[in-house]
């Protein structure tokens, strides 16, 4: 009002000399902006370009950028800024060659974008996006939401949709998921506005792949919505014969029915990308197609084919070549996914000091890592074979660099394994209570999530340390989870154990006849032996032991155990074949 004469200011108050013209006063203070700055720009109708231009690259902006846009040149340009510095619509900010001008406010800025015409906003915008491609390289590299941005107001949705393509792979590389989300979301509404040519049906598969891929961090490995979208993005590369762009999207849908418990889908998708990596004959995909069978032979409990899967996939990796496989191929390292599989099928096949060095080889190439979400990943799957070798110490250090990360790339799943972890600790340590309460809640908290990796083992953890604490009842519902859903999943490689844990529930509750544990564990016997897990049959075989020798039948006992024990040339010190010796030792 100061400004369009309708008051005055005296020096000690405000005085008005007249009546009070009708709409003296704007209704909002977006109006009186916009009627300060009409006002301003025409008395300078040579910074009113400037202005404007400015607004359509954003709030803050810089001198070089607009000088590249304006139609006038950099004497022009700096007397233009002057003025509008000097008229309170703009400040500016740091030292030549880093200075930066800003709006005084967002509704200032947004005033002078909205006093121009649509048609001309969208020429603005087009003028930037180009000239930030073609003269920016380097703020297009670490800000391509930028351009993406501007390619986007412009109405350039096929320019658009690229650039929000290559801003949510940018985001994901930083562990950004949730803005790596929004840019692939984004880039798909640019997409689908377009003609569906073979080049934007190709570039609507590959950001509905990549949307897959950051949800999965985000939801859990076994998502729903990212299942579909797998789905989806392999669609859309079949129509165009795109048997190399399907390949990632047929693995996607393989690892979410691993994820989600789905064993047997698991095991029909994993057969169709070996075969699909056999037919375009590519060695990177031969990699990516053996990590798909380990993984799945690996919850069946074949354990032979888990470790000729994974020694191949030693052999094919290569970090400087495979070492960002990761993010297209579930979010973690191949290489040390290998590495720490191979470890878990050398424990059960009975080479606990092998399993050993190969988990301190998947650690090391750890090392070579700075991505959060791969490092985390992989840590959490390594603590699974310490816990298996009883390794306290090692299962500790791992968890506590695992979690924060967990936190730091917002990924549920993971950060409840590593509650599963800390539980598994206080166990070890003698705090069972806690312990107990802690793997509860780490299986509550994770009912929401979608990953079903390790769900038997820690039930099993759990039903075990309720047996400790002579909680039967309670144990042996969990043990009925496991075993259910070992029906329901096809997962078995842990299903030997389970059965031990059947005959240990009724041994240590006091039930007299030992016929039922003795069942149980012949069952878990048969089992560990037609799946080669020779550490497995020894636990079963020092149980059954036991129970031989309280009955009187030492000679049973002794050869039931002594050709397990014997088999044996390495991990002589690991607590399971302590255990053996110790019971042999008796009868000696």
């Amino acid at each position: 009002m100061l400004e369009s004469g309708v008051l005055r200011d005296d020096g000690k108050a405000y005085v008005l000399d007249n009546p009070l013209p009708p709409l003296a006063i704007p209704p909002s203070l977006q109006d009186s902006l916009m009627a300060r700055l009409d006002r301003l720009l025409d008395r300078l109708p040579e910074v009113k370009e400037v202005a404007q231009l400015a607004a359509c690259i954003g709030r803050e902006f810089d001198f070089a950028l607009l000088s590249a846009v304006v139609s006038i040149d950099d004497t022009e340009l700096r007397n233009a800024l002057e003025k509008l510095t000097d008229a309170g619509l703009i400040y500016l900010r740091g030292i030549h060659p880093d200075i930066k001008y800003e709006f005084k406010h967002t509704l200032v800025r947004d005033a002078a974008y909205n006093s121009l015409l649509k048609s001309t906003r969208q020429m603005n915008h087009q003028r930037i996006s180009l000239a930030l491609e073609n003269h920016f390289a380097a703020l297009s590299d670490t800000q391509p939401e930028f351009v993406a941005k501007h390619y986007t107001e412009a109405g350039l949705a096929e320019s658009a949709a690229a650039w929000w393509y290559r801003a949510g792979q940018r985001a994901t590389r930083m562990a950004a998921n949730l803005e790596a989300i929004q840019h692939f979301e984004q880039g798909l509404e640019m997409v689908r506005e377009l003609d569906r040519s073979e080049d934007n049906i190709r570039l609507e598969a590959d950001l509905t792949m990549a949307l897959g891929n950051s949800i999965r961090v985000i939801e859990g490995y076994g998502s729903e919505r990212a299942g579909e979208l797998f789905a989806q993005s392999r669609s859309l590369r079949r129509r165009i014969s795109d048997k190399d762009g399907e390949f990632p999207a047929l693995w996607g849908m393989w690892g979410v029915a691993m994820a989600s418990g789905d064993i047997d889908k698991a095991r029909d998708y994993a057969g169709e990308v070996l075969a699909l990596a056999e037919e375009i004959g590519d060695p990177n995909l031969e990699l990516e197609a053996h990590h798909a069978s380990w993984g799945t032979y690996g919850l069946r409990g074949d354990q032979r084919k888990v470790r000729h899967h994974t020694e191949r996939g030693i052999e094919l990796y290569r970090f400087e070549d495979h070492g960002e496989y990761g993010f297209t191929y579930g979010n973690h390292d191949v290489g040390v996914c290998a590495r720490y599989s191979n470890a878990q099928a050398l424990w059960l096949l009975g080479y606990p000091d092998q399993a050993r060095t190969r988990l301190e080889d998947a650690l090391e190439l750890l090392d070579r890592h700075s991505q959060p979400q791969f490092v985390s990943h992989g840590l959490i799957h390594c603590c699974v074979t310490y816990m298996l070798l009883g390794e306290v110490d090692a299962v500790r250090e791992i968890t506590s660099k695992a979690h924060p990360l967990t936190i730091e790339t917002g990924n549920a799943d993971l950060a409840i394994h590593c509650d599963f972890s800390l539980g598994w600790i206080l166990l070890r340590e003698g705090n069972v209570p806690e312990g107990i309460a802690k793997i509860k809640k780490a299986f509550t908290d994770g009912l929401s999530g979608s990953t079903h990796y390790y769900r038997s083992f820690y039930l099993c953890i759990l039903a075990d340390a309720c047996f400790h604490e002579k909680l039967y009842t309670e144990g042996r519902g969990y043990l009925r989870q496991a075993l259910d859903y070992t029906d329901t999943s096809s997962e078995l490689w842990l299903l030997a154990e389970m059965h031990r844990l059947d005959a240990k529930a009724h041994i240590e509750s006091g039930v007299r006849d030992p016929k039922p544990a003795l069942k149980s564990l012949q069952t878990a016997l048969d089992i560990s032996r037609r799946q080669e897990a020779k550490m497995l049959e020894l636990r079963a075989a020092c149980d059954m032991f036991r129970i031989l020798q309280d009955q009187g039948d030492s000679k049973q006992a002794y050869e039931l155990l002594a050709p397990v024990y014997e088999w044996f040339t390495e991990g002589l010190e690991t607590d399971d074949l302590r255990t053996a010796r110790t019971l042999l030792g008796e009868l000696s």
